[in-house]
């Protein structure tokens, strides 16, 4: 299964494919003493995070310097990368002689993506901005530094004052001696002595079959637990209604001592078994949402997998939780970029597996909601009038009647007591089901991929595409985080 828990976390793995990366983030300086030193130490470091995590992406800035050390590192590793660039490439280029230019600029090309830092950022912070980006975007962040603070604004004494306050992992090279000290390493993901030999002696698996393989498993996995989550918050609902209603039955009708005991008897069964299954419905209930939480955010990179990464808006307003997963989604979607089709294919499929599907979807699940929540409303509302009916023969009966051990009494006044209880237990049904929002989030939902469909079918270029896409992708993540939210400490569905 998948695990991502803090401290000394199991890198994820599923289906056989470990699908998870590392990012390794780098800053340093540009004028080093001895390069020879310090290449030596970035190589050491990284056949060192090998060990543990086979599967490395760089993500860095392209100064000269040490950030042309890691870039060949990371060549000779054919470790993928990512770039962050203070300002545009022509500008950032006046910062290189023609040698260092020349060392540095094929490796703009080979990068999995380039992202310039916002032209509103004034010019002398570019730098500072890159290297947040960049300690933002690692897990671990290597730092080539002299030990002092930084001379101007983004140097690398800024960036490892940063990563410090973040507490993140951490490996500080001496840019003098090459001297290697690390912080907090114990924090980064690991993997088992046999799944990393294992990850290390397969061959590579495609990207769209790994992204695939983790969806499907995952998709599986939700759908094992999701009947037993939704009928095992009912079961706790109505065990706590019977577990209230035996005393009551007990109490009103005045049942002989031995029955009243085995009466007792029950209900102290049926809050055992309460308590066995809420155990129970813990677990169903999380393994299930972390399993369709995964799953979805893995459908939101497959439905644009087969698009232009050039200026793509990627996926963007996933829970937290989803953090680790997404950066490694990312790493995929890149990796798999010759899989790209053109504009019309790309179009139509789109429209076709993931708008047209979703929306049908929404509007099934819409309806299903709406009509439980008209089920169940219907039937507290029944109900609320039948104890208040209850209630009223009861007034009525205890006036008329002069023996107060009646039968017809006894039951009269019993149901005005239970009734309302069961009223109660429907509304909690509604509540827990999350009903009334999803009947009518759903619904909003559906006609927003209406009106995304004829948008999609409108758009004639890549940009109109991406944002037509962006903007249907936050919607449905959106909803993905609400949910999130709605069911953490509850037992919704979906």
């Amino acid at each position: 299964m998948v695990h991502q828990e803090s401290g000394h976390r199991q890198v994820g793995q599923v289906g056989g494919i470990a699908y998870q990366w590392l990012t390794v983030g780098f800053t340093g300086h540009r004028k080093l003493a001895d390069e020879k030193v310090v290449q030596a130490a970035i190589a050491q470091t990284l056949d060192r995070l090998t060990i543990t995590n086979p599967r490395l992406a760089g993500v860095t800035s392209a100064a000269s310097g040490a950030d042309t050390l890691f870039l060949e590192e990371l060549k000779r590793r054919s470790i993928p990368y990512f770039l962050y660039l203070p300002a545009s490439v022509e500008r950032f280029r006046e910062d290189f002689t023609s040698e260092q230019w020349q060392r540095v600029s094929p490796y703009l090309g080979k990068a999995l993506n380039v992202e310039v830092v916002a032209a509103e950022i004034p010019e002398d912070s570019g730098y500072l901005e890159a290297g947040l980006l960049v300690a933002d975007e690692a897990d671990v962040v290597i730092a080539v530094w002299n030990g002092r603070p930084a001379e101007g604004v983004g140097g690398t004494g800024d960036i490892v004052h940063y990563c410090r306050q973040l507490e993140k992992p951490l490996v500080v090279i001496d840019s003098q001696t090459g001297a290697i000290t690390t912080e907090r390493l114990e924090k980064l993901p690991s993997r088992d002595v046999e799944a990393v030999e294992s990850l290390q002696a397969s061959s590579e698996p495609a990207p769209s079959l790994v992204v695939d393989q983790l969806y499907k498993t995952l998709d599986r996995e939700a759908s094992r637990h999701a009947p037993s989550t939704r009928s095992l918050i009912v079961q706790l609902v109505f065990l706590h209604l019977l577990a209230t209603a035996i005393p009551l039955i007990s109490l009103v009708l005045k049942l002989p001592k031995e029955i009243a005991n085995w009466a007792s008897i029950i209900k102290l069964l049926a809050l055992l078994y309460a308590v066995w299954l809420a155990r129970r419905h813990h677990h169903a209930h999380h393994g299930w949402m972390n399993a369709r939480l995964i799953a979805e955010t893995c459908r939101s990179y497959q439905s644009i997998w087969y698009m232009r990464r050039r200026k793509a808006s990627e996926p963007k307003g996933t829970p937290w939780q989803c953090a680790p997963l997404l950066k490694s989604l990312r790493i995929w979607w890149y990796l798999g970029s010759r899989e790209a089709l053109d504009l019309e294919t790309a179009r139509q499929k789109y429209l076709k597996e993931r708008v047209l599907h979703q929306k049908e979807y929404y509007e099934k699940a819409g309806q299903k909601a709406l009509r439980s929540l008209r089920l169940l409303k219907r039937a507290a509302t029944t109900v609320t009038l039948g104890a208040i009916a209850a209630a009223s023969i009861y007034l009525l009966s205890s006036w008329l009647v002069k023996d107060d051990h009646a039968l017809s009494l006894q039951i009269a006044k019993l149901l005005s007591l239970l009734l309302p209880l069961v009223s109660a237990a429907l509304l909690s049904v509604v509540a827990a089901h999350d009903l009334n929002r999803r009947s009518n989030r759903y619904w909003e939902i559906a006609q927003l991929l209406r009106r995304q469909e004829v948008r999609i079918s409108a758009v004639t270029s890549w940009p109109g595409l991406w944002r037509v896409v962006s903007d249907t992708e936050s919607v449905l993540l959106h909803e993905l985080s609400e949910w999130h939210a709605m069911t953490n400490y509850s037992g919704g569905d979906h």
